[in-house]
């Protein structure tokens, strides 16, 4: 049987839809969709109530004496022999009254700063890995080599914002880890974007 022609007309298409050349600009990423409601505004206020219950009466355990000491200082009850911290209502809600709706992540080259703000998207690889993967080399322990290639990487791509640490090098003792990661020459310090550090009390900070 033979089959019938399609009188049906093909739409030209839009240059607008896929049509041309995309040329999105992965350093400035913008969610154009509204934000979602996950929850009711009876959940939202349940959560929040509950979170009331375990900062001001559950309490949580502070291990670092310094941070109980800021904690103190703010105004929250300190327990010294359990370590226990209670943060009252009073003290969460002025401190919320602080937070700035948005603010600007400084980079090394300014066109990579980053604005964190409702709508904005930043974009990240994982960080702390134990392990590293590639298809020559298969699974192994993460080293330090792995970690310098896995940041030159992040730095290569625009749709990735952020350096961090990928990796924890498993080749060197933890007391030298931060050593190499303040290294001058090393190119976690030459990378030109933000990046995502931490802080340890007894290892210092990067």
């Amino acid at each position: 049987m033979a089959r019938r022609a399609s009188t049906r007309k093909r739409r030209p298409r839009n240059p607008t839809l896929g049509g041309g050349p995309r040329t999105p600009n992965y350093r400035k990423l913008i969610n154009p969709f509204p934000p979602v409601s996950v929850f009711s505004e009876d959940r939202i206020e349940d959560i929040h109530n509950n979170a009331f219950v375990v900062l001001e009466e559950m309490g949580i355990r502070v291990l670092l004496p310094e941070a109980r000491k800021i904690f103190r200082q703010g105004g929250a009850l300190v327990d010294e022999d359990t370590g226990m911290v209670r943060i009252g209502r009073e003290i969460i809600a002025e401190a919320l009254k602080t937070a700035p709706p948005e603010f600007t992540l400084r980079a090394g080259n300014r066109e990579r700063d980053l604005e964190m703000k409702l709508g904005a998207l930043t974009f990240l690889p994982g960080a702390g890995a134990p392990h590293a993967t590639d298809l020559k080399r298969g699974r192994r322990p993460s080293s330090l080599s792995d970690y310098r290639e896995l940041v030159m990487l992040t730095q290569y791509f625009d749709a990735l914002h952020m350096v961090n640490p990928l990796v924890e090098a498993q080749d060197i003792p933890q007391s030298e880890a931060l050593q190499c990661y303040r290294n001058p020459v090393d190119p976690f310090r030459q990378v030109s974007k933000c990046l995502l550090a931490w802080f340890s009390p007894n290892l210092g900070h990067i």
